[in-house]
């Protein structure tokens, strides 16, 4: 048996409704199959809501309004819920969510430095970053409930180095 997939033309849809907000009908498909898929998006400065319907499930899925991935995250959260694959929407949803948190540490790092993202399995802090120099000396490792609190977290940290490095020398 094939798995639901969203057609081309669909998939201009979403990008349409996540752009401009409201509510629509997605039609995926399978050889033998046909289903609709009912879409809500509500958005606000930062970010899309997403509800989605598809005969009695119901799931939602929040997507950062910068980011470059938008469409094929929803997209592909979609046809996994579609397709029975519900986990996969919360993984796709999760890894979206850390790559934006890399992106947002990357950002604060000094030349040379790189960032390591990972989930944890603490629901207060849910991510979790390393810092490490060019050599791969491990420069600050934090836990954090949103990127914005893992960004303070390394930058304290990071800052915290350099005053020690600073007063040795």
């Amino acid at each position: 048996m094939s798995e639901f997939i969203i057609p081309l033309r669909n998939v201009m849809l979403l990008q349409n409704v996540i752009e401009n907000g409201g509510t629509t009908l997605c039609e995926l498909r399978r050889p033998e199959h046909t289903l609709a898929a009912n879409l809500t998006v509500e958005s606000d400065a930062c970010s899309h809501i997403v509800t989605l319907s598809i005969g009695p499930l119901k799931s939602s899925l929040t997507l950062q309004r910068a980011s470059a991935d938008k469409y094929r995250t929803l997209r592909d959260f979609i046809e996994d819920v579609a397709n029975g694959h519900a986990d996969s929407g919360r993984r796709v949803q999760r890894a979206t969510a850390l790559a934006d948190a890399l992106d947002y540490i990357s950002k604060r790092l000094e030349d040379g430095q790189v960032a390591y993202i990972t989930p944890t399995y603490d629901t207060a802090r849910p991510f979790g970053a390393v810092v490490t120099s060019a050599r791969g000396e491990i420069c600050a490792a934090v836990t954090g409930s949103t990127k914005e609190h893992l960004g303070e977290q390394i930058t304290s940290r990071l800052a915290a180095l350099r005053n020690q490095i600073g007063e040795r020398s």
